[in-house]
């Protein structure tokens, strides 16, 4: 994980963004530093306890399209493209594959859900 991370002020001075809650605003920008190379928090829950937020403020993230949660209890940024650009010679990765091959980047560089049935998509 690198040690330096960017934010796209489109997304954070956007208005959707600041009619959040500052709590689940300050929430959005602790994990995108904890994010992996690829976007992903493996241990989210840390994260809540240690800037005192609570479920409310990550199910808010979650309603408003920001990060995306998976059954493996993983979140994923998902404009962590548009916050990020990282030298092939430093990035590293992620560990979660799984996850990562149930979504896609779209022209924009956003992360989408892969379509069920898509010839990408592994539906087991």
């Amino acid at each position: 994980m690198a040690d330096k991370r960017c934010l796209k002020k489109e997304i954070l001075l956007s208005d959707q963004f600041l009619n959040m809650p500052p709590k689940t605003c300050v929430l959005y920008i602790i994990l995108n530093y904890m994010a992996d190379d690829d976007g992903f928090v493996s241990s989210p829950s840390v994260v809540l306890r240690s800037c005192r937020c609570n479920a409310t403020d990550l199910r808010r993230l979650l309603d408003e399209g920001y990060i995306f949660r998976f059954p493996s209890g993983v979140l994923l940024i998902r404009h962590w493209f548009l916050h990020n650009t990282i030298k092939p010679d430093r990035y590293h990765p992620t560990m979660h594959t799984a996850e990562l091959s149930q979504v896609e980047k779209d022209r924009f560089k956003v992360y989408q859900m892969k379509k069920r049935g898509s010839p990408d998509n592994d539906t087991r």
